[in-house]
């Protein structure tokens, strides 16, 4: 069974309703929000080799064919556009090279599951070492969620590094900035053991 790893914090706190938390994410209307519409272009922006002014024109486009134009939208709209230039800008004074973007996760949890989905994307930073992100909207206290020691763990493996050369961390829209953290092996190891007891006791 696949199990998105952003839905693995529900699970964890709520371990008895992790069957109704996984057929949450499965079927149902989609419907297309302005915050998703930013995260398109966003992922636009490095497909345009860093245009700028395709995104803004790519990310207008999009809005105004999902959305009703109207004076509280033309307002979001103007705010998304400073959201897609303050990513940017953060991004820019980051100085680092892009390694890839909507890069995939499946990591073997044991029991026949598997943690799934995609980061944001992954750089070779500027201080040394790799940095993997993924994007969340609100500011919260990410860093003690099970998922991220578990991605320092999945993308070490796959990079053929140490866990000292991997940091993981969020863009948070909210925040305008990117944060990044660095889990210890111990912190990792006991991370694995977590999701191994969780997944022995999926319905």
């Amino acid at each position: 069974m696949k199990i998105s790893h952003r839905q693995l914090e529900s699970i964890r706190a709520n371990p008895k309703k992790s069957k109704s938390i996984l057929e949450e994410s499965t079927g149902g209307f989609f419907r297309l929000s302005k915050y998703t519409c930013w995260k398109h272009a966003i992922n636009f922006y490095y497909k345009s080799g860093y245009d700028l002014n395709k995104t803004e024109n790519y990310f207008i486009k999009m809005f105004e064919k999902n959305f009703v134009d109207n004076k509280r939208n033309q307002r979001e709209l103007k705010n998304y556009l400073e959201d897609l230039n303050r990513y940017v800008n953060d991004f820019n004074d980051l100085g680092n090279d892009i390694i890839d973007t909507k890069v995939k996760v499946s990591l073997d949890i044991g029991y026949d599951n598997i943690l799934s989905g995609e980061v944001h994307r992954i750089d070779l930073s500027l201080k040394g070492g790799y940095e993997v992100f993924t994007i969340i909207k609100e500011d919260y206290n990410w860093e003690d969620e099970l998922r991220f020691p578990l991605l320092q763990h999945f993308f070490s493996d796959e990079l053929g590094c140490s866990y000292d050369e991997v940091s993981v961390g969020v863009y948070c829209f909210e925040m305008g900035e990117h944060v990044v953290n660095k889990y210890s092996q111990n912190e990792i190891e006991k991370a694995l053991k977590e999701v191994d007891n969780i997944s022995g006791h999926l319905i």
